[in-house]
């Protein structure tokens, strides 16, 4: 293989990647990538076997965790990291291989799940052991249990569509993306500090949190994890309950279906 990072770029990389997504995987990420992907493509790895690798590096970084240790706090974070990073790979080399299937996307969201969990459940264990406190291990799995089931509140979502959409006897089309309306609305203050709590959720910042967290507590041996760890059992409750109230209230997933779908 003997195409630059620069032809890789326009090979591997989506034609709007510097457009959707976190700031941190348009401008760092997705580009860092690239380089683990130039490695790995001569090697005939696939985009699967790069999800094993995925999945492999958050376990790792799950047990590093567990430890309790404050070094092996921050090598869990580094990790963590890494976890990221790899995360991007595998659509890079989906995408190089022109085997891009969605299969491929249900098993790297199903990745999702075992990584944000053993993680998130890692850090929970290590700080038990770290405190000797149940309460801080309860915190760090609520934290745990409470991303999975925000990621869950999207997923779902899905699923019903997909069962409304079995069930149509007419051709249906899609007229607007599922991300959203198109509308650019004026929130009002609690639906902003919801955002920003929903943000505050996303694992990249959780990772970002965890990793300055992990660094300050190794070497001025205190509670920065520890804290970021209730905040966000906090956060993550308040926001998947408030999304799941406001959803059966609002009966916005029939309301989201009808904005999205129409026969034919």
């Amino acid at each position: 293989m003997t195409e630059s990072i620069k032809e890789l770029r326009k090979i591997c990389q989506k034609e709007d990647y510097r457009k959707k997504g976190n700031l941190i995987a348009r401008y760092i990420t997705r580009d860092a990538a690239l380089y683990i992907t130039k490695f790995i493509l001569p090697t005939g790895i696939t985009a699967n076997q790069v999800v094993v690798i995925v999945i492999a590096l958050g376990i790792i970084s799950g047990f590093a965790f567990m430890s309790g240790a404050y070094f092996m706090s921050f090598a869990g974070a580094v990790i963590f990291q890494l976890w990221y990073l790899f995360d991007h790979v595998d659509g890079q080399v989906a995408r190089y291989r022109k085997v891009v299937d969605l299969t491929g996307a249900f098993y790297d969201f199903y990745g999702h799940y075992i990584v944000h969990f053993f993680i998130l459940g890692g850090i929970a264990i290590g700080l038990y052991v770290r405190y000797s406190s149940m309460g801080v291990l309860l915190s760090g799995f609520l934290a745990a249990f409470s991303v999975n089931m925000i990621s869950l509140l999207h997923d779902c979502e899905y699923k019903a569509y997909y069962h409304a959409l079995s069930k149509e006897e007419d051709e249906v089309t899609a007229r607007v993306r599922l991300s959203g309306t198109g509308k650019n609305e004026k929130q009002s203050f609690l639906k902003t500090l919801f955002s920003l709590m929903h943000k505050f959720c996303e694992i990249h910042v959780i990772m970002n949190f965890v990793t300055a967290a992990a660094i300050l507590d190794l070497f001025s041996r205190s509670n920065w994890l520890l804290a970021e760890m209730i905040m966000l059992s906090a956060a993550a409750s308040a926001v998947w309950i408030t999304g799941f109230v406001y959803i059966i209230k609002n009966r916005q997933i029939d309301k989201n279906y009808k904005n999205i779908f129409r026969r034919k």
